[in-house]
């Protein structure tokens, strides 16, 4: 799930991205949709806006109220700054095979993912890995967490649930009073 950084009282915020409206001013008109779209080995996100909201993307004007987001991307609308970040938190889960496909390999491993054992989704490349603690007559196989980073993308593979990527202090502006 993508996070909109923006600045507040406390400091800097990650809000987690939904399909709900973001209001960005006091006029009707000054709201903003983020929405995530399917592509091709995972999604892509599109910002919606009003086309006469004076919105700026990385110092561009938004044309027509409609922008494909990208990672790192800084949001301006007058004196309110916020940053886009496409990360999405990777989390352990339970692999249950559909019957429809092949089973998918382990990339680190080569071994098959079967029923019932945790693995990770990279949130980058989409693909999955071993992640078994030692448990009972287990093999230990930490396959995602074995290097700092997804051997394919480059996403890196914490399981902290904390997100890596935050905005500089230098990239934030005086706006944290709104």
């Amino acid at each position: 799930m993508a996070l909109l950084w923006k600045a507040s009282k406390d400091g800097l915020v990650a809000d987690q991205v939904g399909e709900a409206n973001i209001e960005v001013g006091t006029n009707r008109h000054d709201i903003i949709r983020i929405i995530s779209v399917p592509a091709k080995g995972g999604v892509q996100y599109a910002l919606i806006s009003h086309p006469k909201l004076a919105l700026r993307v990385n110092g561009r004007a938004v044309v027509a109220g409609l922008q494909v987001l990208k990672h790192k991307d800084e949001l301006q609308f007058g004196d309110r700054q916020m940053f886009f970040s496409a990360e999405s938190v990777p989390k352990v889960t339970v692999y249950r095979h559909d019957g429809a496909k092949r089973r998918p390999h382990c990339p680190v491993c080569r071994a098959e993912i079967e029923d019932g054992q945790h693995m990770v989704v990279c949130p980058g490349c989409s693909r999955r890995y071993h992640q078994i603690a030692t448990a009972g007559d287990a093999t230990e196989k930490p396959c995602w967490t074995y290097r700092e980073s997804c051997r394919f993308c480059e996403q890196p593979t914490s399981l902290s649930g904390q997100p890596n990527w935050r905005p500089d202090a230098e990239s934030i502006h005086e706006w944290a009073s709104n």
